[in-house]
């Protein structure tokens, strides 16, 4: 049940989600959809690599230099990925599509409240941090919010193909994450979304 309380990852997965709404267009659903935003704890990351192989899982053109995500070092490369089950799905039936995607039974009957999901490495989180990126987790939750909205709407964002060895994000994420902090201010930006631990 704890799953359910809206943390500022959550909030601002959703409020990105609602900012791309006016900015892609294609067939959205009137649907309210609500997305979960999980920071895969630990060296437990190898167990998200199921998950992940039985999805299409980004756009395979986006990258210049796309991790081989079948073997355990490439997988190790991946910072996150997202996970939205078909349209319109009642609970009940997006609990066992997350289940035929590997997710553990009590992890995918907690999940199943959600549309849509954002599975973060927390390792990978906290190697940006201590780099020095800025908004080590908010840009990877936006690069796959900016995934989900493109499922959603049935309609692709085109990303340039981008050199990932050299940016860590894609520009055109980057130019929509900029807009959105310009859009609410970085001081409301922060007191919102900024996660303590």
């Amino acid at each position: 049940m704890g799953l359910e309380v809206q943390k500022p990852a959550d909030l601002f997965a959703n409020d990105f989600l609602s900012f791309l709404k006016p900015r892609i267009s294609g067939d959205w659903t009137s649907t309210d959809w609500t997305v979960k935003v999980l920071y895969w704890k630990g060296e437990d990351w190898s167990k998200a690599a199921p998950i992940a192989r039985s999805l299409d899982i980004g756009n395979p053109n986006e990258y210049a230099n796309r991790p081989d995500i079948s073997t355990e070092e490439g997988w190790q490369k991946v910072d996150s990925f997202c996970v939205v089950p078909p349209k319109g799905l009642p609970r009940i039936k997006r609990e066992t599509a997350l289940l035929q995607h590997n997710f553990p039974s009590t992890l995918a009957e907690q999940l199943a409240h959600f549309d849509a999901l954002v599975i973060l490495n927390n390792a990978s989180v906290q190697m940006r941090f201590k780099g020095g990126i800025p908004f080590p987790d908010h840009e990877l939750i936006a690069h796959e919010v900016v995934h989900i909205a493109e499922q959603l709407s049935r309609k692709a964002k085109q990303m340039e193909q981008w050199d990932n060895t050299q940016l860590y994000e894609s520009p055109e994420v980057e130019k929509l994450f900029k807009e959105f902090i310009q859009g609410i201010g970085s001081k409301e930006f922060a007191k919102r979304y900024f996660r303590s631990t």
